[in-house]
């Protein structure tokens, strides 16, 4: 039987631990380029339902970045943007589930989207779930929304882009995909133009606990790996074991240049010189950032794709099981 992409089991889910409320990801450009992407790969029966849950003139894309609009006054939703897990924890058993009462990204694109492509709801609640498993998707694959707890996904690694202060978490939503001065829509042209059979394929290979554990993977290879050694160095001396290995592990000597200076602000108001993100860290990001958008869009029209085909699924069925192991 085909494996649904909703096949999650309750231990893996249980490792995605809460962190502090973080930036928006992707920023509105980012998570519209998703939007985009996903709706050029919907089936015609999938499209109609979309069609038939917005609103006259909305899209995918329109409405990607709703659930960011609506967070200030939906408080209890701030913990479906994320989720992460240590580098140092141990090999899971299932005596290490614990519950995650609040959610986290991954439950949040599960929870959503079972709720959109229920029939039996309300219109207005299958539209606002499908606005938010639209948008959590595009969350999911912005590596830092699976990054370190003790640094909030690097909401707390300072730096300076272009002369202003920033954070890496922010480099990576928005400053790098803003530099190329391309807009949504051609954005999105420029990443399908790419698409191959085998693109495809591989995007859409597995389901949300692969694509989760994916993006961990390119958070600490690819957003905390390309720092410099003394950067890194100085995470492992602020939070002992959570970042050790990652600069033995993938830097690379001479190519990031960021400045020596690096600090940690943990709620406490500082002064100190922040480190100028390099061109070298820019460049070696943007080719990640532009296959997570890409693989965002795509995985996002799996999800629709297969859900609407099977309206009135319930969890628990073979569609959208929580398996326990």
């Amino acid at each position: 039987m085909k494996k649904s992409v909703f096949s999650i089991t309750a231990l893996t889910l249980a490792l995605l631990t809460l962190m502090p409320a973080s930036l928006f990801a992707w920023g509105r450009d980012g998570h519209a380029i998703v939007g985009l992407i996903a709706e050029a790969h919907l089936t015609p029966e999938a499209k109609a339902a979309v069609a038939e849950l917005l609103e006259p003139g909305e899209s995918l894309a329109t409405v990607a970045s709703w659930a960011d609009e609506v967070r200030p006054d939906r408080d209890h939703t701030r913990p479906w943007h994320y989720a992460n897990w240590t580098l140092t924890s141990p090999t899971p058993t299932y005596d290490l589930l614990t519950e995650q009462p609040e959610g986290n990204v991954v439950w949040a694109v599960q929870a959503n989207a079972e709720r959109a492509f229920n029939p039996a709801e309300p219109k207005l609640n299958r539209q606002e779930a499908l606005k938010f498993a639209v948008h959590f998707v595009g969350d999911m694959h912005q590596p830092l929304h699976l990054g370190m707890e003790a640094d909030r996904g690097a909401n707390s690694v300072y730096v300076s882009w272009e002369g202003e202060s920033s954070n890496l978490h922010r480099t990576w939503d928005s400053s790098v995909i803003r530099q190329t001065q391309r807009g949504p829509t051609e954005y999105s042209e420029l990443l399908m133009d790419r698409i191959t059979t085998e693109t495809i394929q591989n995007a859409q290979a597995g389901g949300l606990i692969d694509w989760a554990i994916e993006s961990r993977r390119l958070a600490v290879r690819h957003a905390y790996g390309n720092l410099p050694e003394n950067v890194v160095r100085e995470l492992d001396g602020k939070f002992p074991g959570e970042f050790t290995g990652v600069a033995g592990a993938f830097y690379e000597p001479g190519e990031a240049d960021m400045v020596e200076t690096f600090y940690i602000n943990r709620g406490e108001i500082k002064t100190a010189i922040q480190p100028e993100v390099s061109k070298v860290y820019a460049e070696r990001a943007l080719p990640v950032i532009e296959r997570q958008l890409l693989h965002g869009g795509l995985r996002l029209a799996k999800i629709l794709n297969e859900g609407f085909a099977t309206q009135g699924v319930r969890p628990g069925s073979d569609a959208m099981s929580s398996a326990k192991p």
